[in-house]
C-alpha cells in the first residue's frame, strides 16, 4: 500500500483485502483438510502483512497532510518529515537509531515493527501528528488480535517447537485443546457468535482502520 492523500481511499484498498480473505475463510468446513487448512494460513500471514503496511502508509500518509474521512487535513509539528521517504527515515530514527546511524539506503529489515501499535502511537507522538488523540481512540478496543494473530502467523512461517509451544498456551482461551491443529483454533466458531476466531481478528483489524481513518 502507498501513502495516499485521503485516508478513505487506503482505508478502503485495506478493507477490501480484509473482507476477501473472510468470505474465503467462512465458506471454509470447519473441519479442516489440506486445502481447506491452506486457506486459514494463507489468510493470517497475507492479514497480517497487510496490516503491517496499512499502518507504515497511514504514518506516512499522515506526515504529507493526508485528509481524513470527515475532511480533516492531518499534519505534522516536525520538518523532518516532509515527504514520505523523509517520514519513514525519521520513524527508522525514532524507533531503531542504531540501524539509522548505519545510513540508507533502507529496506523493509531496517524499518520498525509496524504491526505492533505501540510503533504507530510511539512515531506519531515523537513528529507531533494532529490526530494522536484518534490513534490512542483506535487501539482503545479490547482485543488479542495484535498479541495473538503474531503467534499464529509466526507457526505458520516457522514451524518449530517454540512456535507450537505458544500456540499450545493459547488454545484454552478459545476453548480448544492443545491438540488441536493451529489452524483449525483459527477456524473455529467462537461460543454464541456465528464467526470463527480468524474473522473475529480481521473485524477487529477492521473496525480499528475505520476509527484511525476517521
Amino acid at each position: 500500500m502507498r501513502p495516499r492523500k485521503q485516508l478513505e481511499g487506503l482505508q478502503a484498498v485495506f478493507v477490501r483485502r480484509l473482507r476477501h480473505h473472510r468470505a474465503v475463510i467462512e465458506q471454509t468446513p470447519i473441519g479442516l483438510d489440506g486445502q481447506n487448512e491452506a486457506h486459514v494460513v494463507r489468510a493470517t500471514i497475507d492479514c497480517l502483512n497487510s496490516w503491517s503496511e496499512f499502518v507504515r502508509a497511514y504514518y506516512m500518509s499522515c506526515c504529507i497532510r493526508a485528509r481524513t474521512r470527515g475532511g480533516v487535513i492531518v499534519s505534522a509539528s516536525s520538518s523532518a518529515v516532509g515527504s514520505p521517504s523523509m517520514a519513514l527515515a525519521e520513524a527508522i530514527r525514532i524507533t531503531r537509531p542504531r540501524v539509522f546511524r548505519r545510513g540508507g539506503p533502507w529496506t523493509r529489515y531496517d524499518e520498525p515493527t509496524w504491526r505492533d501499535p505501540g510503533t504507530l502511537r510511539r512515531v506519531a507522538q515523537a513528529v507531533g501528528l494532529t490526530n494522536l488523540d484518534r490513534i490512542d481512540v483506535a487501539f482503545s478496543v479490547a482485543t488479542n488480535v495484535f498479541e495473538h494473530l503474531p503467534k499464529f502467523r509466526n507457526y505458520f512461517g516457522h514451524r518449530n517447537a517454540e512456535t507450537a509451544a505458544a500456540i499450545q498456551r493459547l488454545a484454552p482461551v478459545y476453548y480448544s485443546t492443545m491438540r488441536e491443529r493451529p489452524a483449525a483454533i483459527l477456524r473455529k466458531p467462537l461460543p454464541s457468535r456465528s464467526t470463527c476466531v480468524l474473522s473475529e481478528f480481521l473485524m477487529d483489524l477492521e473496525g480499528i482502520a475505520r476509527v484511525l481513518c476517521e
